[in-house]
C-alpha cells in the first residue's frame, strides 16, 4: 500500500479518495443506525483511505480520510473510537479556513458525543456550528444540526424543546424535497411525541418513518423505526404486540449483523419476561445479551442485562447464582460511576440475604443502601432501604428497631413531595402491629395497604425486582382473612374474612389478565372504553419513565401527572361500572358479598368455597339459608405432598400396557388412598354441614389442580 500510494500522483490519490467517500455515502449511514454489512464496509474502506493519507503525507488527505472513518465508526455503532477522528477532522479543517466544511464536520462529532453520554460537551459544539449556519443561511446545514440537537435535548429530558428543534428540521427537508431527510425526520419526531405521552400521534409518525424508508431502499432506517415501536408497545403495556414486533426484529438484525440491537431486542424481552413472572425466559435472554455487549464492549447494557439475569435467577430461587450476578452487575455499574445501580444492586444482595435467613449480610448492605440513597438524594430509595431494615429486624424479632425505621420511613414521607408506592410501609407497620398483637391497629394498616395496592395495581408491574410486592400482595388478604376471623361477631366475622377472600381472589385474576386488556372489548360506549386503554396505556409510561435508572433529571409536574391519570380512570372506570360491570370487573378490584351470593344460590345448592391464608387451608360452607366457615382443615404443604404422591401414580399410566396389567391392582388402590386422604382433609369435615342435593366447588391456589369429583370416603 506504501509503495503503491507513493508511486500515484497527488491528483490522482485525491480522485480515489472522493470516489470511495461516495461509496460511503451512497450507502446511506446515519449515527444510532444498527450496525450492518454496508456500514462495516464503510470503515473498512475509510481504514484503506486513511492509511493511504497517511502514507501520502498529504495533511489534506488526512483531514478528509478522518472524517471518512469518523463517519463510518459514528455509523458502525463504534462510538467511542470515532471521537478522535472527528476531533482530528474539525481541528484540520480550521486550520484550513474551512469553516463550512468544519461546521458541517461538527455534526457528525454531535451524533457522537451525544451516543457516548457526553451531552453538556455536544451542545457546546452544536452552539458553534448553530452560529455558522444561521449566519451564512445554510438551510441543510441548519436542518441536519436541528436533528442532532433535537435528539440531545430529548435525552436531557427537555421534550418540549426537542420537538421544536425536530419540528424545524422536519420542515426544511419538506420544503428542499429531502426525502431520506424527511424519513429520519419522522423517526425523531415519533420519539419526542412518544416522550411527551402523545402515543398515538408517535405510532403514526414511526409507521411514517417505516414506510417511507422502505420506499427509499433504506433498511436500517426502517429497523429502527420498527424497533421504537416495538419498545413503545412494551411501556404502553401491549406486550403482545411487542414480543411480535422484537421477534420479527431479531431475525432482520441478525442478517444484517447489529448485534447490538439484537442484544437490545433481547434485554428488551428479558424485562417483560420478568415483568410476567416467567424468569426462565428471561434468564436465557439476559445471558445471551450480557455476552453480546460484553464482546461489543458496551459496559452500561451489559451490566444492565447481568441485573435482569441476576433478578431472574432470583425469582427461580438460584439464590447463590443470583448473588453472583448481582455483585458482577455492581462491579460494573461501579466502573461506569453510576451510583443509582450500586445502591439498587445493594438492595437486591440485601433482599437474597434475608430469602436465606443471613440477617447480618442482608442488614450491612440495606444500611449501605440507605446511606447511598440519602446522600444521592432519592427518597424513594431511600424508603425502600428503611422497608427493608424494618423487615430485617422483624426477622430476628427486634420489634424497636422496627419501630424506629418505621418512624424514619414517616420522617422521610413528611419531608419529600414524591409520591411514593406506600404498599411496603403500611406492610410493615402492620407487621410490626400485629407481633405486639394491637389488632385493630394491625388491621388498619393492612386495609391502607389493601386500598393502595388496589389503587396503583398497575403501577407495580414495574418494581424491576418484582420480589417485595410480588410477595406481599397475597400476605395482605391473607392478614385481613385471619385478622376478620377473630372478630367476637359470628356473622360479621364469616361476612367480612368472604369479602377480603373475594377481594384477593380479584386482584389475583386482574393481575393474569393486566397485560391482555387490549384483547378484552367492552359492551359500553367504545369512546369510553377507548378512553380507558388510552389512560392505562399513558400510566403504564409515566410509571416506567418514573425510575431514576432511566431518567437522571426527576419532574416534579410528571409525578403530578401521573396522579391525575389515576383519577381519570377511576373516574372512567366507575362511569363504565354501571353500563357494563363484567369489563370493569376485569381492570378494578371488586368484590361480592354474602349476602348477594346466597341470593343468587338456588335453594337445592350449597357453596364449598376454599380459600389458602397464611399456613391454613380454611372454606366457607355458603348456602340460602346459612353461611359459616370452618377453619384449619389442613395445611397446604399436606395437600401439596398429597397431591405429589397422587400424580406418582398417575404417571405410572405412561409406563405402557404391559406395566399396567403386571401392577393394575397396585395403582388402583394407591390411587384410592390417597383420594381419601384428600377427602378426610378437605371435604371429611365439613361434609355433616351440606343439607343440600348439589354442591358447587370453588378451589383456591394449589387446590384447582385436584380432582375433587374423585375424592372418596372410603366407601364411595
Amino acid at each position: 500500500m506504501r509503495a503503491w500510494t507513493l508511486s500515484q500522483e497527488p491528483s490522482a490519490l485525491e480522485h480515489t479518495l472522493d470516489e470511495i467517500w461516495q461509496q460511503i455515502r451512497d450507502a446511506h449511514l446515519y449515527a444510532g443506525q444498527p450496525r450492518s454489512a454496508e456500514s462495516e464496509r464503510g470503515v473498512a474502506l475509510a481504514k484503506v483511505c486513511f492509511q493511504i493519507a497517511a502514507f501520502s503525507g498529504n495533511e489534506r488527505l488526512v483531514v478528509q480520510s478522518c472524517r471518512m472513518l469518523a463517519y463510518g465508526l459514528t455509523a458502525n455503532e463504534q462510538y467511542e473510537e470515532s471521537l478522535a477522528y472527528h476531533e482530528r477532522a474539525i481541528h484540520g479543517l480550521d486550520a484550513e479556513g474551512d469553516a463550512s466544511q468544519a461546521a458541517r464536520a461538527r455534526l457528525g462529532y454531535i451524533a457522537a458525543l451525544f451516543h457516548t453520554g457526553r451531552y453538556q460537551e455536544a451542545l457546546l459544539v452544536a452552539a458553534a456550528a448553530e452560529d455558522w449556519f444561521q449566519k451564512n443561511n445554510d438551510e441543510v446545514g441548519f436542518a441536519r444540526l436541528c436533528n442532532n440537537v433535537a435528539n440531545l435535548y430529548d435525552r436531557l429530558d427537555q421534550h418540549a424543546e426537542a420537538y421544536r428543534y425536530h419540528l424545524a428540521h422536519s420542515e426544511i427537508v419538506k420544503k428542499i424535497g429531502d426525502q431520506e431527510g424527511l424519513a429520519k425526520s419522522y423517526l425523531n419526531l415519533g420519539n419526542s411525541l412518544a416522550s411527551m405521552d402523545q402515543f398515538e400521534k408517535a405510532d403514526q409518525m414511526y409507521e411514517n418513518s417505516e414506510n417511507l424508508s422502505r420506499q427509499l431502499g433504506i433498511t436500517e432506517l426502517s429497523a429502527q423505526a420498527s424497533y421504537n415501536r416495538a419498545y413503545l408497545y412494551y411501556l404502553r403495556g401491549r406486550y403482545s404486540d411487542a414480543f411480535r414486533s422484537f421477534s420479527r426484529l431479531r431475525q432482520h438484525f441478525e442478517r444484517s449483523g447489529s448485534r447490538r440491537h439484537y442484544a437490545l431486542c433481547d434485554v428488551d424481552e428479558a424485562e417483560m419476561y420478568i415483568q410476567l413472572n416467567l424468569p426462565k425466559d428471561a434468564a436465557t435472554l439476559a445471558r445471551r445479551a450480557a455476552e453480546q455487549f460484553k464482546e461489543i464492549g458496551l459496559h452500561y447494557e451489559e451490566a444492565k442485562a447481568t441485573a435482569f439475569l441476576g433478578v431472574a435467577l432470583f425469582q427461580m430461587r438460584g439464590y447463590t447464582e443470583a448473588l453472583d450476578a448481582f455483585q458482577t452487575a455492581q462491579n460494573m455499574f461501579e466502573s461506569e460511576g453510576n451510583l443509582y445501580w450500586r445502591g439498587l444492586l445493594d438492595l437486591y444482595r440485601a433482599e437474597v440475604h434475608l430469602s436465606l435467613h443471613r440477617h447480618w449480610e442482608a442488614q450491612t448492605l440495606a444500611a449501605q443502601s440507605k446511606a447511598l440513597f440519602e446522600r444521592t438524594g432519592f427518597p424513594s430509595k431511600t424508603i425502600v432501604s428503611l422497608v427493608l431494615l424494618g423487615r430485617i429486624a422483624l426477622g430476628v424479632n427486634d420489634i424497636s428497631s422496627a419501630e424506629a425505621f418505621a418512624a424514619e420511613i414517616s420522617a422521610v414521607t413528611e419531608k419529600t413531595d414524591v409520591p411514593l408506592l406506600l404498599f411496603p410501609c403500611y406492610l410493615l407497620c402492620a407487621d410490626i402491629a400485629e407481633r405486639k398483637q394491637e389488632w385493630d391497629r394491625a388491621e388498619q394498616f393492612y386495609k391502607m395497604a389493601a386500598n393502595d395496592l388496589e389503587l396503583h395495581q398497575a403501577r407495580l408491574h414495574h418494581d424491576l425486582l418484582r420480589v417485595t410486592f410480588f410477595k406481599g400482595k397475597n400476605q395482605v388478604y391473607d392478614a385481613l382473612v385471619c385478622l376478620a376471623l377473630q372478630k367476637s361477631d359470628r356473622n360479621e366475622a364469616v361476612a367480612s374474612a368472604y369479602t377480603w377472600s373475594e377481594r384477593a381472589k380479584s386482584r389475583g385474576l386482574i393481575d393474569l389478565l393486566s397485560h391482555h386488556l387490549s384483547a378484552v372489548q367492552g359492551r359500553t360506549e367504545q369512546s369510553l372504553v377507548a378512553k380507558i386503554e388510552r389512560l392505562r396505556e399513558e400510566l403504564n409510561v409515566l410509571y416506567e419513565r418514573s425510575k431514576p435508572e432511566l431518567t437522571p433529571i426527576r419532574s416534579q409536574a410528571k409525578f403530578e401527572s401521573i396522579a391525575l391519570k389515576e383519577d381519570e380512570l377511576a373516574r372512567s372506570l366507575r362511569e363504565v361500572s354501571t353500563m357494563d360491570p363484567e369489563y370493569t370487573s376485569l381492570q378494578q378490584v371488586t368484590a361480592t358479598t354474602i349476602e348477594a351470593v346466597q341470593e343468587w344460590l338456588p335453594d337445592h345448592t350449597t357453596l364449598v368455597e376454599y380459600f389458602i391464608a397464611r399456613d391454613e387451608v380454611l372454606v366457607f360452607v355458603i348456602s340460602r339459608s346459612s353461611a359459616e366457615v370452618h377453619r384449619h382443615l389442613c395445611s397446604p404443604d399436606r395437600i401439596l405432598d398429597i397431591q405429589d404422591r397422587l400424580g406418582f401414580h398417575l404417571d405410572k399410566f405412561a409406563l405402557g400396557d404391559d406395566y399396567l396389567r403386571s401392577h393394575s391392582d397396585q395403582v388402583f388402590e394407591g390411587t384410592k388412598q390417597h383420594l381419601q386422604q384428600l377427602h378426610e382433609n378437605l371435604f371429611g369435615p365439613i361434609a355433616g354441614l351440606i343439607r343440600t342435593t348439589h354442591i358447587t366447588i370453588v378451589p383456591h391456589g394449589c387446590l384447582h389442580n385436584l380432582p375433587f369429583h374423585a375424592f372418596n370416603d372410603g366407601i364411595r
